[in-house]
């Protein structure tokens, strides 16, 4: 599974849960700088470190998903976007509803300009798993760059529906409303945005 995620393209990171089963506790404690958000690691050499351990538990767990699903991780958490893909794609060649896979790669199409097919990962990402503000976001911010303002408007009332909405699903939606040349609704979620910011 995924913890919660920025949906910008800048702090993007990915962060699946490794299984306790898979790694020993010296490994888990090692493999964690792999899903540290870019923002809280402070050295380059670090972030390599990551993709170093990532690939040793990709080697000793080949028929794994999640070990390509890990290796891809910290791949993109150190800006190598296309090893990244690589490896999230062996990760759906060995399990097709690996959600998190499609989120990640989601990202990348994203980061890419590649709209349409940011909209198709986000939906088979959705599909497999628990709809989050993140992808929500995601998807929306395409729909959006796309001129597809109803369906943004939405996908983003899906979001500020959610149990825990996101402070940036309130202002999409009012970027959305703004399109559609819905004023107040535009102010009413930019202020609703505004009252959850921390």
């Amino acid at each position: 599974k995924l913890k919660p995620m920025s949906a910008t393209r800048q702090t993007n990171v990915a962060q699946p849960e490794i299984p306790a089963f898979l790694l020993s506790t010296q490994s888990q404690n090692r493999i964690a700088v792999a899903v540290l958000p870019r923002a809280h690691v402070e050295s380059t050499g670090l972030k390599f470190e990551a993709v170093a351990v990532a690939h040793e538990v990709a080697e000793a767990y080949p028929d794994d998903p999640l070990s390509y699903a890990l290796l891809g991780s910290a791949y993109y958490n150190t800006g190598k976007s296309e090893e990244a893909r690589n490896q999230l794609l062996k990760c759906l060649a060995l399990n097709p509803g690996q959600a998190e896979a499609y989120d990640i790669l989601a990202r990348i199409a994203y980061e890419k300009s590649e709209l349409e097919e940011t909209l198709r990962l986000c939906e088979e990402a959705l599909k497999r798993g628990v709809p989050n503000p993140e992808l929500l976001n995601r998807k929306g911010r395409a729909l959006m760059d796309m001129g597809r303002t109803e369906e943004a408007i939405q996908t983003m009332q899906q979001a500020v529906h959610l149990p825990k909405p996101a402070s940036e699903s309130y202002y999409l939606l009012g970027q959305a409303n703004l399109q559609s040349g819905e004023h107040v609704r535009a102010k009413e979620s930019f202020q609703r945005a505004v009252a959850l910011l921390p």
